[in-house]
């Protein structure tokens, strides 16, 4: 049926896997290739909803939503939905609290020691930030962005990008504290 289908049938057929579509299908469908969505679209987007549904959003919240959104409108509108359920306001820290993200300013207090060579402070900082109620997930991508422009050699720079796979431990608070106090003591 897919390969000889009646002329009134359509298929839409989605995929990831677009390579794994036998040929003899590939042959007689148009593709569209479709791209993330710029977080500028994302953000005019939401506003045009908030304006709608008279949800006052402060300009900071919106851009965290539309960058955590990585290019998908669902995911942007789902965490919109999230964040504005049950309230009229949505501010910058509602949105880090519902993305499980630290405020700028601790993984500023936090990269500042780890820069420093500051081995002393960095389990402490990081306890603090926890406390506060970061998911060590979320605040590892978090400390890799801030510092990734600010490594120079390679070796840091392969050090650092064990931040991004902190989210599969057991303890993912353990391994952004190995991983900073590794990269502080190399940087001193």
């Amino acid at each position: 049926t897919i390969e000889e289908p009646p002329s009134h049938a359509v298929f839409i057929l989605a995929t990831t896997d677009a390579h794994k579509v036998p040929s003899t299908i590939m042959s007689r469908v148009q593709k569209f290739y479709f791209k993330p969505i710029e977080s500028k679209e994302i953000e005019k987007h939401l506003s045009e909803i908030c304006k709608k549904e008279s949800i006052i959003i402060a300009v900071d919240a919106l851009g965290l939503i539309a960058e955590s959104a990585e290019g998908s409108m669902r995911d942007a509108l789902s965490l919109l939905d999230q964040v504005s359920s049950g309230h009229k306001e949505v501010t910058l820290k509602s949105v880090q609290s519902s993305l499980g993200l630290s405020d700028q300013a601790s993984i500023d207090k936090l990269v500042t020691n780890v820069l420093a060579g500051n081995l002393e402070y960095i389990p402490s900082t990081l306890n603090q930030i926890i406390e506060k109620g970061a998911d060590p997930r979320a605040m590892g991508l978090q400390i890799y962005q801030n510092l990734k422009s600010k490594i120079s050699s390679y070796e840091d720079f392969s050090t650092l990008a064990e931040l991004l796979t902190v989210g599969s431990l057991s303890k993912p608070i353990l391994g952004i504290e190995i991983i900073l106090l590794k990269l502080a003591s190399r940087i001193n």
